[in-house]
């Protein structure tokens, strides 16, 4: 119940308010920590590894999956997944592992000559939202893509080097 005061709510209204919109923000955060968690225990269990200590560029690359994930699949209130709610259309992107083989298309096929593969193979680390793109490691070096191809399932998952190896920050 809001007071009123000289035509406008008080100040203990306004950080109530404040403090509801963190709380749904803390939840956000929780959950995406929550994701984070499970990507490193199937990373673990896929590789059969462990991951010790993995380097910040690897943690980097797996909360901003799992930011990405919960962007394209936590439906709220209305009914929408905060993806749609901030760009207005459903994402069609393919879901893949964090650290699964993949064959994918690069972004710029300029330089290619017609005889070449149009699909290359590379370690699947992610999604840039914005602009429907792919993050792929590939030859030591962190690249951009189009379109993804899973492999056959006994062929997905390399050893743990090449998951822990990420060159650089997701950003």
């Amino acid at each position: 119940k809001e007071r009123v005061v000289r035509g406008g709510p008080t100040a203990v209204d306004a950080v109530r308010r404040w403090l509801a919109g963190a709380g749904v923000a803390e939840l956000a955060v929780g959950q995406v920590a929550g994701m984070a968690r499970t990507l490193m225990a199937e990373v673990e269990y896929n590789t059969k590894g462990r991951l010790n200590k993995p380097e910040i560029k690897t943690l980097a690359c797996i909360v901003n999956h799992a930011a990405c994930l919960y962007n394209r699949d936590a439906v709220g209130p209305d009914g929408k997944v905060p993806f749609r709610r901030w760009s207005g259309r459903k994402h069609n992107m393919q879901r893949c592992v964090f650290g699964e083989k993949v064959w994918y298309m690069p972004s710029k096929l300029s330089g290619r000559s017609n005889a070449e593969d149009r699909m290359v193979e590379g370690v699947f680390v992610g999604v840039k939202l914005k602009s429907s793109e792919y993050v792929v490691i590939a030859d030591g070096e962190v690249r951009t893509a189009r379109a993804i191809r899973r492999r056959p399932e006994g062929e997905r998952w390399e050893n743990l080097e090449a998951v822990l190896n990420v060159p650089v920050l997701p950003w």
